[in-house]
């Protein structure tokens, strides 16, 4: 599998719940499918980009890139819980959490 590199806008999450990362210029390597490295300094993006082989993706000002495999969606009923509960499926946590009888 091909190599390849995407520079943008990233988002990305920490190792604390709720902790956010916006990088402008960020760089992020993919080898054989999987991410190799992700880069946040403009100076070591350049010097990455000086010598690299791969297929470059230049994202437009309006893209950004975000960890994937993740649920970003959530029901009127849980914006007040947001962040809790989340490995629980919706249909039992709604009436364990947020309607209980």
């Amino acid at each position: 599998m091909a190599s390849f590199a995407v520079r943008g806008r990233v988002i990305n999450t920490g190792n604390i719940v709720a902790e956010v990362f916006m990088y402008d210029d960020a760089l992020i390597n993919v080898a054989d499918g999987r991410i190799t490295s992700l880069i946040t300094d403009t100076v070591q993006i350049e010097s990455f980009l000086a010598s690299y082989p791969g297929e470059l993706i230049n994202l437009k000002p309006q893209e950004f890139l975000m960890p994937g495999m993740i649920d970003t969606h959530v029901h009127a009923p849980q914006y007040q819980f947001t962040g809790t509960a989340t490995d629980l499926p919706l249909m039992e946590w709604l009436p364990h959490d947020t309607i209980p009888a």
